[in-house]
């Protein structure tokens, strides 16, 4: 499991991509936060579309519910994430999600990178080439 970083318009943006697992999740959560913080930045976007190897649904909700509870006692109040799921990971995540909220922690799973930009109350790309006052 790997993930890159890279300060976007206004949030961190990280990309995790290989074949999940949980101590390097855990390690990748703790290095988005720092560098976050590092950047002053309140709101990180992490793209989880390209992870792999959550496929055993009894592991997956053990595991899912010991990173979710991690996540949400450790996100800092301050900080919004946004969590990009593929269509298969979502169906499966939604768990994990409703714990991290039911704990507090201000995080949102979804498919679509325009609604995760938008609960992150950031500007959203325009979808075409338009005037320059598009997104000025």
């Amino acid at each position: 499991m790997n993930a890159s970083f890279e300060v976007k318009n206004g949030y961190l943006y990280v990309k995790a991509t290989g074949e999940y697992e949980p101590a390097e999740a855990r390690r990748i959560f703790f290095e988005l936060v720092a560098r976050a913080r590092r950047e002053g930045l309140t709101r990180i976007l992490c793209d989880d579309t390209l992870l792999s190897g959550l496929d055993d649904q009894i592991e997956l909700t053990m595991t899912q519910y010991s990173l979710a509870s991690f996540v949400a006692e450790s996100l800092p109040k301050d900080i919004k994430l946004a969590i990009l799921a593929s269509p298969e990971q979502l169906a499966k995540d939604r768990f994990a999600e409703n714990v991290m909220r039911n704990k507090g922690a201000a995080v949102k799973m979804t498919l679509s990178l325009n609604e995760a930009l938008e609960w992150l109350d950031l500007p959203q790309p325009c979808p075409m080439p338009a005037p320059a006052s598009c997104c000025a």
